[in-house]
């Protein structure tokens, strides 16, 4: 599925299979499908099962390749490939040739979704254009983004936006971009000469690499849509996968009740089988027929039986299993209580329907309460030890050390990220601190800038030996491997450049509740102050803080 693409045909059949195992079908035996093939294949926090349409991932497949041949450019079959199609640009246009080989058209037939996926990470300037170049995956080309008075020449390059220290030129970016743009440049490391050159990257990924899970859902339209709270609630319910599964159906409101049936025309009445009164709706036949309720209502706490019966499927589930009421009387989660009983409803259903046994509403309720106590015992008592919450303090460096702890705090809604970090001896005294603002970026990159503005600050104060503390775990051993691929590798360059300097340093990652005074930093730090600002003594929002890591025994 990755050197080619296969016939819409083969992949149509191969997703039959698929289904007929799902709902149990055969050659020979043909069984309903509870729910269509479209929502079987969305993500499971979008309502689906997570399964994947065969074309869409088999074109996912051969984009990977297709990315391989931009990035991959030292690889021999790559520079065949590109020598024989004399492909010559970094990111051309479009590669469509009139004799080529299966894969090569495959490729050439989905070039402008890759090209979507792809953008530019910023190293030495000189291969990308400032303005016709995707280099900020946010906001696509910045020539949609100039300043009605705009100064910018036609060949503008980097060297143009750079200032004569080596950082942005701020004032020549305020003339040329709108001021909203402003900060998603400052989020990005300034090109260098001196630095490898700019490199093709996977917008979609936080290090760049391509994954075929998100080139699915590139091609699928699966990465814009929120995730729905029930879906995850339903997926991470405490109890066995057949009964997520029965949630599943029942949310998708295609549990097969004599309703269902009927609008699918394989039943002769819509109406319950137990009390013959009402529409056996999912609400009907799992809460309120008298053969329910009555279950119900000795089951239910005080305050919330008024509340309880709903006449919306999901509104019911979410309000049912997004509690963390402990039921007072059988000391059991009430989410566990209520997915037990709804079960064994549905079981005393079918067993009046099928084989014509009514079980007594004592005998349902003693089972529904007999599974949920076991099933919560098994989990308590297949732990090997009890879950302990470990307090823990700063960590001192030695005495001839010091250590600079670094965080960084990115807004939600708007990406802008701010940094801080304060430079501390082995018994916890205060020597430095930080904090700045680094514009629009992702997180890690954001936590990357706190470890390199940490690192500056204590280089230019002729310190060492310096241990650097960050709590963000991927961005100390994207520094500590040298991975300076990908998105954030301008940053890991320049830190590791600087670490090479003459002295030494150690980049250790730190439990969250360690680094308590450099997140206060970051969360407190002037939104809009882009420049360095050196904060030779605490400020008073740290001083308990301070003082707590200063008491705490090495």
């Amino acid at each position: 599925m990755q050197a080619t693409l296969l016939p819409k045909t083969i992949c149509l059949k191969i997703e039959k299979l698929i289904r007929q195992f799902i709902w149990g079908s055969n050659a020979s035996v043909s069984k309903l499908s509870l729910v269509n093939w479209d929502s079987l294949c969305q993500p499971l926090k979008h309502g689906g099962l997570g399964l994947r349409r065969i074309h869409d991932f088999n074109i996912a497949l051969v984009m990977k390749v297709g990315f391989s041949m931009l990035t991959n450019t030292g690889s021999l079959w790559i520079k065949l490939l590109r020598d024989k199609y004399r492909v010559f640009e970094a990111l051309p246009y479009s590669i469509h040739r009139q004799n080529c080989t299966p894969l090569w058209r495959a490729i050439a037939q989905y070039w402008d979704v890759l090209k979507s996926g792809i953008t530019w990470s910023l190293g030495s300037g000189t291969l990308i254009h400032p303005l016709h170049d995707v280099w900020i995956p946010a906001l696509g080309p910045l020539s949609a983004y100039l300043t009605q008075h705009s100064v910018a020449p036609p060949n503008i390059s980097f060297s143009d936006l750079v200032a004569a220290n080596g950082e942005w030129d701020r004032d020549q970016l305020l003339s040329i971009f709108h001021p909203d743009v402003i900060p998603h440049i400052l989020g990005i490391k300034c090109p260098s000469l001196a630095d490898v050159n700019d490199q093709l990257v996977w917008r979609l990924t936080p290090r760049g690499n391509f994954e075929t899970k998100s080139a699915y859902g590139l091609l699928t339209g699966n990465l814009e849509a929120a995730p729905n709270v029930l879906w995850r609630l339903i997926w991470q319910a405490p109890m066995p996968q057949r009964l997520r599964v029965f949630l599943w159906i029942i949310s998708r409101n295609k549990l097969m009740r004599n309703h269902e049936r009927f609008r699918r025309h394989v039943g002769h009445s819509s109406t319950c089988p137990r009390c013959n009164l009402e529409d056996e709706t999912i609400i009907h036949v799992l809460g309120d027929c008298s053969a329910a309720s009555v279950i119900w209502n000795r089951l239910l706490p005080a305050n919330i039986a008024n509340d309880f019966y709903q006449q919306d499927t999901q509104v019911w589930l979410l309000s049912n299993l997004s509690t963390s009421l402990i039921h007072g009387v059988y000391d059991l989660p009430w989410s566990l209580l209520f997915i037990s009983t709804m079960w064994q409803q549905w079981k005393c259903r079918n067993d009046f329907v099928f084989n014509g046994i009514m079980p007594a509403d004592a005998a349902t309720f003693a089972r529904a309460i007999t599974w949920a106590t076991y099933y919560r015992d098994s989990k308590v008592h297949s732990r090997t030890q009890p879950s302990v919450r470990v307090v823990q303090d700063w960590c001192r460096p030695n005495s001839d050390w010091v250590s600079m702890n670094v965080d960084a705090a990115v807004a939600a809604t708007t990406s802008m990220g701010a940094v801080g970090g304060v430079l501390r001896n082995a018994f916890g005294q205060w020597l430095l601190g930080f904090q700045r603002a680094v514009g629009a970026c992702p997180t890690l990159h954001a936590e990357l800038w706190a470890i390199y503005n940490g690192l500056q600050l204590a280089w230019s104060h002729c310190y060492d030996m310096v241990q650097i503390q960050s709590d963000c775990a991927e961005a100390v051993r994207l520094i500590n491997a040298s991975l300076a691929d990908g998105t954030p590798g301008p940053l890991i360059r320049a830190i590791n450049k600087l670490r090479r300097q003459n002295w030494a340093t150690k980049v250790l990652w730190v439990p969250r509740e360690t680094n308590r005074v450099a997140d206060m930093l970051a969360k407190t730090a002037d939104p809009v102050a882009f420049e360095l600002h050196v904060l030779p003594s605490p400020p008073p929002a740290v001083l308990q803080l301070l003082n707590h890591d200063a008491q705490a025994v090495p």
